[in-house]
């Protein structure tokens, strides 16, 4: 996120471009958002033993592990799309001053 709003806060850029970073800083923002509101709302297995006998338990789980790979496949898409606009935008910027492998 701080390397896209970097890029917004680029005196120039174009509206396309603009709407592209800005789009990309809000999937980041809202794949933060699904994680912190998966973790805020995951229930401690103590809980969980009060309240439900095993089975149930694993069921609970097995449902809270599909719903947590949703959330990172969220996150992975968002840095994944953030990481190419910074990414492009800065090869970009350098031009052709080659780089060192």
């Amino acid at each position: 996120q701080k390397a896209v709003k970097a890029q917004l806060d680029t005196d120039g850029l174009s509206d396309d471009r603009e709407d592209l970073l800005e789009a990309s800083y809000e999937q980041l923002e809202d794949a933060h958002d699904g994680m912190m509101d998966w973790m805020e709302n995951m229930k401690p297995l103590e809980t969980l033993r009060e309240t439900m006998d095993n089975d149930a338990i694993i069921t609970y789980i097995r449902e809270e592990s599909a719903d947590i790979a949703d959330v990172e496949a969220q996150i992975n898409t968002a840095i994944a799309t953030a990481k190419e606009l910074v990414g492009d935008h800065s090869g970009h910027a350098h031009g052709a001053g080659g780089h060192v492998h």
